[in-house]
């Protein structure tokens, strides 16, 4: 097997695979307070690491909302550039701080529970202005590779972090249990790897994604979903417009799709297939800090792209594979040419002040939205997914 060589490698871990080193204890006098040890309003402190060490199928009626939780948690973290916050908060979970990796811009973190033997991988996806940039530069011609006809764009960031991965699984033993996970690109990077990782002998527990986009061909797809599928989760909100990229132009580019089990949540809904739909009520609280703290009784939640209402859009990919349930996938359809177009005018008219701060989970800019893609592309952010799981965790659905 043939890794990508890494020309760029910041490792900073309790121990690194990679560079050897172990890192100096933290003082805890330096640690940020936001990220104290503070109760969730949705706990996943008990036992964590021992139910991802159970047996997991995403095919499941009811989910697993705490291992959900925990996955969203992670993907979060991935974004945190802060070493000595990320291991302070999964110290809450009895979770350790395996590896922080950055190889040509892309980047994982590993969360190690040595005494359940359970190593979790999750990559840092980007904003969804970013995402934008990485659609135009990128080729998106497929890939003929190992595993099938997929995105080379993925493919090739996949390449750039994988022989990092496997360092980091094989510094710890080859544990039993191990977890991917990720949100936005994230997303796209974990199934690719999982593909790659089950090739290559090193078997994945469970995969949990949020708002990922399309990664691979027809037939890549569904033998993914033969193979692997009752072992891949995927998570959808309302109409999130990066699970309808890349665009689907015919004869200009090719059709993409993303496999495993689906939970999206629509109109106040679970909705596993255009069939069945569990209902929920609307939130009455604000949204939880992305730390997980709880907010205020007189809390409002703020929401940068307008109301909370869900969404009124229901169109779904009837070309899709079927899940591993045998079910046609509630994805919502691929964006048209000139959906595409005006999505990129939005995000690239955004005010040039604003672009020099931070923009993950920020406002978007642009005069028009004519084709209500800003609010999808707002259906995106994390917390939105921390909320949605939370919501219907604590509803017991």
């Amino acid at each position: 097997m043939k890794f990508l060589a890494l020309p760029l490698l910041i490792v900073a871990a309790v121990s690194s695979p990679v560079s050897g080193q172990l890192a100096s204890p933290l003082d805890p006098s330096s640690w940020n307070p936001v990220n104290r040890a503070i109760e969730t309003s949705f706990p996943l402190q008990d036992q964590v690491g021992a139910r991802l060490a159970l047996p997991f199928n995403s095919t499941a009626d009811t989910p697993d909302w705490k291992i959900a939780r925990l996955m969203a948690e992670l993907s979060f973290l991935a974004y945190e550039d802060s070493i000595a916050s990320v291991q302070n908060r999964l110290r809450l979970y009895d979770l350790a701080l395996g590896e922080f990796v950055t190889v040509d811009n892309h980047h994982f973190i590993t969360a190690w529970d040595q005494q359940n033997d359970v190593l979790v991988i999750a990559f840092r996806g980007t904003d969804i202005a970013q995402l934008a940039d990485y659609w135009t530069d990128l080729d998106y011609e497929k890939i003929v590779t190992e595993l099938g006809e997929v995105h080379k764009g993925f493919y090739d960031a996949t390449q750039a972090l994988m022989r990092s991965v496997v360092a980091a699984i094989e510094h710890r033993g080859n544990p039993r249990h191990v977890w991917l996970t990720g949100h936005s690109l994230g997303g796209a990077i974990a199934t690719l790897s999982m593909q790659q990782l089950e090739l290559h002998g090193h078997p994945v527990k469970g995969l949990v994604t949020f708002g990922q986009p399309r990664v691979g061909a027809h037939a890549f797809t569904t033998a993914m979903n033969r193979s692997l599928g009752t072992r891949m989760l995927r998570f959808i909100n309302e109409d999130d417009v990066v699970t309808s990229l890349p665009p689907r132009i015919p004869l200009v580019l090719p059709a993409y799709y993303s496999g495993g089990s689906v939970i999206r949540f629509l109109n106040g809904t679970i909705v596993r297939s255009p069939g069945p739909v569990v209902q929920g009520t609307q939130p009455t609280r604000g949204v939880d800090d992305l730390f997980g703290s709880p907010p205020d009784d007189d809390a409002v939640a703020v929401d940068p792209f307008g109301d909370l209402s869900p969404t009124q859009s229901s169109d779904f990919d009837v070309t899709a594979p079927n899940t591993p349930e045998g079910l046609s996938p509630p994805d919502p359809e691929p964006l048209t040419a000139e959906q595409f177009e005006e999505l990129q005018d939005i995000l690239n008219s955004r005010d040039p002040i604003d672009a020099e701060e931070p923009t993950y989970g920020g406002p978007l800019g642009g005069p028009f939205d004519r084709l209500d893609l800003k609010r999808r592309a707002g259906n995106h952010l994390m917390y939105r997914y921390i909320q949605q799981i939370e919501r219907f965790a604590v509803e017991g659905k």
